[in-house]
């Protein structure tokens, strides 16, 4: 028998009706748990201005996702818990947004393998690619956009994933968010997928990535990224470099790839 959920009800922000009451409408306030009859009595609070979600997340599991405590998850997810369930005390944040944000690359990558909605929303908006984007966590976005995250959703404040990224002067971040947009068109599409069939073995496409032998910017040997679209006529991946503010043209000869951290599992 898995942790027992609790239901919690919360003013839905992005269709809350206009005249609902000044106190009611900040940050996707917490009503308490109501009765479908109580919801119904309520002029103000129509049930299509309302999102029940299951919060039976503990706080300490959210500090855990966010640490990278494998163990603790993995332990959690086997017992039954949810892998979707939200933290009522962190404002209904799920494993995935907290993993996200704490930059936990290989935590990230067991929870989507685990099934965890890769899209989903707090009360507030935030999604992963979100936080993941707002601490600059290049490599993160990246295996969230390979996970098809949509990075066109808006928290409460209208901000999108490259909006906050941008607002958080996060570089390397917002330019994989640029770059992934442009692949978004049909043209774009049509590119990746020539590329894909003319990029060298293995194609490093969307990993992390190493520089190393570089001569005509030995500065940039050592650093990271994550390569980008390889470009056939140029020979060359774009690789969007932690620290800089512009992608950066490199072969595959000059790049390693970073394979993640293996994932433990329980004993």
């Amino acid at each position: 028998m898995g942790p027992k959920s609790r239901v919690v009800v919360y003013i839905q922000l992005f269709t809350v009706l206009p005249l609902i009451p000044s106190q009611l409408a900040h940050d996707c306030c917490l009503v308490n748990t109501l009765r479908t009859d109580e919801i119904k009595s309520c002029s103000l609070l129509q049930p299509q201005n309302l999102v029940c979600m299951d919060v039976a997340l503990p706080d300490a599991l959210v500090d855990a996702a966010n640490a990278g405590a494998f163990h603790t998850v993995a332990a959690w997810l086997n017992e039954g818990g949810g892998v979707d369930a939200r933290c009522a005390e962190y404002d209904g944040v799920t494993l995935l947004i907290a993993a996200a944000g704490g930059g936990r690359e290989a935590m990230v990558r067991m929870l989507l393998q685990h099934g965890a909605s890769v899209d989903l929303q707090s009360p507030g908006g935030v999604t992963a690619l979100m936080d993941a984007a707002s601490n600059g966590h290049t490599t993160v976005v990246q295996v969230l956009l390979d996970a098809k995250a949509d990075a066109s959703p808006q928290n409460a404040n209208n901000y999108t994933a490259l909006m906050i990224a941008e607002h958080y002067k996060q570089a390397a971040t917002a330019q994989l968010l640029r770059q992934h947009a442009k692949q978004q068109t049909p043209e774009a599409k049509a590119a990746a997928a020539q590329a894909a069939a003319t990029a060298p073995t293995p194609n490093l496409s969307g990993r992390r990535v190493r520089i190393d032998g570089l001569k005509g910017r030995p500065e940039l040997n050592g650093c990271c990224g994550v390569a980008g679209r390889f470009d056939a006529a140029k020979g060359r991946y774009k690789v969007a470099v932690e620290g800089e503010a512009e992608a950066v043209l490199l072969k595959p000869a000059n790049l390693q790839e970073i394979c993640a951290h293996p994932i433990p599992t329980p004993n």
